[in-house]
């Protein structure tokens, strides 16, 4: 059985059923289909205990759907993604929920982060907290002369998977959910049947960016802020 709660099943469901379906995105386009009834049935923790939690979906071959996608860039290169079966991508999102309301990273308060969505807060998609990014360093213009901007190639791609699940085991521990090593077995080659093999970066996708960036970053921008704090005085105002 998943370690997922049917609060948070109903959660991710309502947050995507209730997109505009005029969203720009195929991984979105089946959820267009559903009606209302149907959408009703999905969200009901009848059909959660009855599938989801008890792992019978996992006996359907259209829950494995995965086709290769790409990304167009800013730069116009193409990243490399995937389009999943609708149920899997419930799924997904409601594990990644439950594993961002354990996660206890130790990135200082001061550094703002952003991904593609907002689990605090139900909101399951990319477009809202992109605007929310731009808006705060147009905001930081007046202040600040000089910005740095970074771009890790093929970020997504040597993403270590081994090295992701022990950051989540390592800080896990929120709001009295506890996550035992069955269970992140389980999350693990989820993930990696969904990427075959590699980290899966899914079309919009709120759990694979929330993992990418709160969790895999972590420790990054820590250690980045502690440079800064106590190894280059000369740089302040930051």
């Amino acid at each position: 059985m998943l370690a997922i709660n049917y609060s948070d099943w109903h959660d991710c469901c309502k947050g995507i059923f209730g997109l505009p379906n005029n969203r720009s995105y195929l991984q979105y386009y089946p959820f267009t289909k559903l009606t209302d009834w149907e959408r009703e049935w999905v969200m009901s923790e009848q059909f959660f205990i009855k599938y989801i939690k008890s792992g019978l979906f996992t006996y359907w071959e259209e829950s494995w759907l995965i086709t290769n996608h790409y990304i167009m860039k800013s730069s116009g290169e193409f990243r490399r993604a995937y389009l999943i079966s609708p149920l899997m991508h419930l799924v997904y999102l409601t594990i990644g929920k439950y594993i961002a309301d354990c996660f206890k990273g130790i990135r200082n308060s001061l550094i703002t982060v952003y991904y593609a969505g907002n689990f605090g807060e139900n909101r399951f998609y990319y477009n809202k907290d992109y605007d929310i990014f731009y808006k705060d360093l147009n905001a930081q213009k007046n202040d600040y002369q000089y910005f740095i901007k970074t771009d890790i190639k093929g970020f997504y791609d040597n993403i270590n998977i081994d090295l992701l699940f022990s950051f989540i085991k390592d800080k896990t521990g929120g709001k009295n959910r506890e996550l035992t090593q069955r269970e992140l077995f389980l999350y693990k080659e989820l993930l990696l049947m969904l990427g075959r093999g590699r980290f899966p970066l899914v079309e919009n996708h709120t759990t694979s960016s929330f993992l990418a960036t709160m969790v895999y970053l972590d420790e990054f921008d820590e250690g980045l802020w502690h440079y800064l704090q106590n190894y280059a005085p000369e740089i302040d105002g930051y």
